[in-house]
């Protein structure tokens, strides 16, 4: 009975350790401003932008915990010779995703889904040779990569990027116009 007290004890404590060591970190997905005109703040640094609606465009880049996430890009591709669309339209994103950590991190294209206007997730499509954004990265740098999405064609779509790592559960969402593909 003690032994089973005593794990029981050990156990407790650990989880409240890890929830102290992993429950701090405010994770929240932020715009960063590279624009030099930005104003700094009292102690001289660049502020990051407020992200009042958390939802994002081409082009911005979004920084959640110590991860710096870009959707360079955004077009209409043609289907592969022998793969078709299920759905009519492929949509191809040019990704970069950088680690201001001190750790290495694992990327994948997995980790993004894609959502059309009526609710619909999107399937991912895998008729290209070339393959899908995927891989480690080691702190301080970054990885560049392709997402591919079989998708009908809408006025916008929705594009969803959760780490796979992540204790907050956090996620960063861009809002993808048609006018925006290319």
């Amino acid at each position: 009975m003690k032994k089973l007290f005593k794990w029981g004890l050990i156990v407790i404590v650990g989880l409240v350790v890890l929830s102290f060591i992993f429950g701090d970190e405010d994770d929240s997905a932020t715009k960063v401003d590279n624009n030099e005109s930005t104003e700094a703040s009292a102690e001289g640094e660049k502020e990051e932008a407020p992200a009042e609606d958390k939802v994002f465009s081409v082009g911005d880049e979004v920084q959640l915990g110590d991860i710096l996430v870009t959707i360079d890009s955004a077009k209409y591709t043609e289907a592969a010779e022998y793969t078709e669309s299920k759905n009519g339209k492929i949509i191809t994103l040019d990704a970069t995703i950088k680690n201001n950590g001190s750790e290495e991190i694992y990327a994948d294209a997995t980790e993004f889904t894609m959502a059309t206007p009526d609710g619909n997730m999107a399937e991912g499509y895998f008729g290209y040779n070339e393959l899908e954004l995927s891989g480690e990265i080691r702190d301080g740098k970054q990885l560049k990569g392709k997402l591919y999405f079989d998708v009908p064609e809408a006025e916008y779509y929705e594009l969803y990027y959760e780490p796979t790592f992540s204790w907050s559960g956090d996620e960063i969402e861009w809002k993808i116009e048609k006018s925006e593909l290319q």
